[in-house]
């Protein structure tokens, strides 16, 4: 037919049917042929499946030679095709899914022996730089056990974003045929910078084959537990900068840029979901996020001067973030105090238990939060000073953070010996004018420093019970109220509620008996008691006289 044609180099061919048109002849006059002269030539036979293997009978003849050809016609069975792929869909795949190619061609084999595919890195179908994947050129292709086929499948997930050659071995050939186009196995190669600081914005760009970056493009997230299929991410602003274009080039790598703000330092990884693709891949290395060293310091900005038994001090402290970084997480206080409770504090502020607290509420704990460089805050509190309490009052006021490279200026304190109260009974004789007025005069005084304060005072004075009577008498400057109480028949006693006492602060009073000759000379005992005090003041049995002694007239 038209399709049957032989070309030898500056030679004429020519093709007719044979006789009864059992076959087809092809006649080429090669004339003279000089010795060690080698002439080829090609026969092209038209397209159809049964002349894909022909019988081929082949005679030269030569007037040099004394029969047809050395050793008689040459017969043989010739192929008229080379097996295998001559190309695959489709062209542009996804990394981390599965892939499927299909390939297109003549007299395929996918029985366990016949055909082999293989995906290299370098273009070298020869070599063995093969793309990581789940399958290799050993594995059986599909449909099973086929032959003589004009399609075949293989299958894979492809771990790596490159532009691979794809190399195609039919059964029996003796090595691998390159195939065209390249595969384009799209995802991301690496994406920089893996090491960022936090509370900055930092553009992440990603590099690597296929990416879009248009806003309904490809996709990233990060995320703390390492799963990217959750929304574990990581605290902080996290957006896509676009240029507002799709890019797909078949032939080039591009790149796409997300921008990251970071709130927590610490290792996390980073998630690439291409455009139409429901997975998140994750990516290597992590991304390491350091917190910038700061200086954060704590300062005792104004503090009572004196810690007085029975009143409150206020305090204030000044929490400092000196830079140059952010205090991250939380900047936390602790503020321990001794020989006092707390009254209030600011908010944010907790009142907790430890095993080295003297007593309920003596440690709080304040969580400010997190700091910018240059940003301050006040922790204001107040404590309580018991009245009875004697001894040292203190505060010791300690910060922490984490990103605090400076620790020598992370705890002040405050100590004060507490200024308590010194109160004085005086039981003594009066110095009414020469009678027999059965009066002595007691006297009840805060001698401590001016400052110190004796709370809800009261004196008790016992006198034998022969005193008991309408006469007897006590009063007082300063006193709410008195009272008298028979004891027993011994002992009568009387009661002052002299109330708060300020340093220097005396209260004097007199009391009046009847006039009976045995109470000329008394005994009398006394005591203070204050919820100052931890113990009452006594006196014992003052001898005291009842007159004056001495001419009245």
């Amino acid at each position: 037919g038209p399709g049957l044609n032989a070309s030898v180099y500056a030679t004429h061919c020519s093709a007719e049917l044979s006789v009864g048109g059992a076959s087809s002849q092809v006649s080429c006059t090669l004339g003279d042929i000089a010795a060690g002269v080698n002439v080829a030539g090609t026969v092209t036979v038209p397209f159809h499946r049964s002349l894909l293997w022909v019988n081929v009978t082949a005679q030269l003849s030569s007037i040099s030679l004394n029969q047809n050809s050395t050793g008689g016609p040459l017969v043989g069975l010739m192929r008229t095709y080379t097996p295998g792929a001559d190309f695959f869909t489709p062209t542009v795949v996804r990394w981390y899914e599965d892939v499927t190619l299909t390939f297109n061609g003549t007299e395929l084999d996918t029985r366990a022996d016949g055909d082999h595919v293989k995906v290299v890195t370098d273009g070298n179908c020869s070599g063995n730089s093969v793309v990581p994947s789940s399958g290799n050129h050993t594995i059986q292709l599909g449909p099973a056990d086929g032959y003589g086929l004009e399609q075949s499948t293989y299958g894979a997930v492809f771990f790596a974003a490159e532009v691979v050659t794809v190399c195609y071995q039919a059964a029996g050939e003796r090595g691998f045929q390159r195939l065209q186009p390249s595969l384009h196995i799209a995802g991301v190669r690496h994406y920089s910078p893996t090491h960022i600081p936090t509370r900055s914005r930092v553009t992440l760009v990603f590099t690597g084959v296929q990416l879009d970056a248009s806003w309904n493009g490809d996709n990233a997230r990060i995320v703390t537990d390492g799963n990217c299929s959750d929304n574990q991410l990581l605290p902080g602003t996290f957006w896509k900068e676009s240029d507002g274009t799709s890019v797909h080039n078949n032939t080039a790598t591009n790149s796409t840029m997300f921008s990251v703000e970071a709130l927590q330092p610490g290792e996390f990884t980073v998630c690439y979901q291409l455009k139409g693709s429901d997975k998140f891949v994750p990516l290597l290395p992590r991304l390491r996020v350091e917190a910038v060293p700061t200086d954060v310091e704590v300062e005792l900005l104004t503090a009572s001067l004196l810690a007085v038994a029975g009143k409150s001090a206020h305090h204030q402290l000044v929490v400092r973030n000196s830079g140059p970084g952010w205090a991250d997480p939380n900047v936390v206080v602790h503020v321990k105090i001794n020989g006092s409770e707390f009254l209030n504090v600011s908010a944010g502020c907790i009142l907790v238990h430890t095993e080295n607290a003297t007593s309920l509420g003596s440690l709080v704990e304040c969580s400010l939060a997190s700091m910018a460089p240059g940003e301050s805050q006040l922790v204001n509190f107040s404590i309580y000073v018991q009245p009875a309490y004697s001894g040292v009052a203190s505060v010791m006021a300690s910060l922490s953070v984490g990103t605090d490279n400076q620790t020598s200026n992370n705890l002040v304190q405050w100590v004060r010996t507490v200024i308590e109260p010194v109160l004085v009974l005086t039981v003594s004789n009066s110095s009414l004018p020469p009678s027999y007025h059965m009066r002595f005069d007691w006297s009840v005084q805060n001698t401590g420093s001016a400052e110190s304060v004796a709370y809800d005072v009261v004196v008790v004075l016992r006198l034998p019970g022969e005193a008991y009577g309408p006469e007897l008498n006590i009063s007082s400057s300063g006193a709410s109220d008195c009272v008298i109480d028979r004891v027993d028949n011994n002992t009568v006693e009387l009661a002052c509620r002299l109330g708060l006492l300020d340093g220097g602060v005396q209260r004097k009073g007199i009391v009046t008996m009847p006039l009976a000759s045995s109470l000329l000379w008394t005994n009398v005992s006394g005591a203070v008691a204050s919820l100052s005090l931890r113990q009452p003041v006594q006196v014992l049995d003052v001898l005291v006289r009842a007159f004056t002694p001495g001419a009245m007239s």
